[in-house]
């Protein structure tokens, strides 16, 4: 009988030493789990903060257009892309900004990128890339566009900012003016060492011959290569 007793007593002790065992182990395992669901929120977090930071680095953020890193990225892919033998790259001055901050502030002024932008967004096709460059500066990529097209699509652009109503500040009216400049890149012609910056260049430099003449006719900006060369 007493043996009987002693077991039963064991099988208690057994019984009650399981269950205490079991508690903490149920906790601390509550505690990895919330400790697991807690790192899955922060990785979420860090995540959402890499895309936003991405996003940034890849938007412009006053304009929406692309980010200038964006935009020499698309130029230097063309390039290297074999299935694309010509892209134009069209270089966009908003005149007169800097003159707008002086008299009527930056508020003004960032109204008048901001709208040149908007233009810009509705003249962009699947596959071209525009992008803010600087300041006052704009870059559009147009592949698979010739001088022809380039022309059309520079004298759309000058149609279209000069159809914009005036900004009117105290009196003072403030119309959308751009200088426009281009560069058409045929691979074939074109030498191996040409790279984004050479390109963006050559577009800078028609831009600012056609801004120094006042003249409303765009005429791009043709390298030839030397022979032999």
């Amino acid at each position: 009988m007493s043996k009987s007793k002693g077991n039963t007593h064991a099988r208690s002790i057994s019984l009650i030493d399981e269950q205490n065992m079991s508690l903490p182990n149920n906790v601390g395992l509550k505690n990895i789990l919330k400790k697991i669901s807690d790192l899955e929120i922060e990785n979420q977090k860090l995540t959402n903060r890499v895309l936003l930071l991405e996003k940034r680095l890849s938007v412009d953020f006053l304009t929406g257009l692309s980010s200038r890193d964006q935009g020499i990225t698309h130029i230097e892919s063309l390039i290297q892309d074999n299935d694309i033998g010509t892209f134009s790259l069209v270089f966009i001055d908003l005149d007169q900004l800097k003159k707008i901050n002086d008299s009527a502030g930056h508020v003004v002024g960032d109204r008048m990128i901001e709208r040149l932008g908007n233009i810009l967004k509705k003249m962009q096709l699947p596959k071209q890339t525009i992008a803010r460059f600087g300041g006052d500066e704009f870059i559009a990529i147009l592949p698979n566009y010739d001088h022809q097209k380039t022309t059309s699509w520079c004298n759309c652009l000058q149609k279209r900012t000069k159809l914009q109503e005036p900004i009117r500040i105290d009196g003072q009216h403030f119309y959308l003016s751009v200088s426009v400049g281009s560069y058409v890149y045929h691979k074939a012609r074109e030498p191996e060492h040409l790279d984004a910056k050479q390109l963006i260049e050559r577009a800078d430099k028609d831009m600012y011959k056609n801004k120094q003449s006042k003249n409303d006719s765009l005429k791009s900006y043709v390298y030839k290569v030397p022979v032999g060369g």
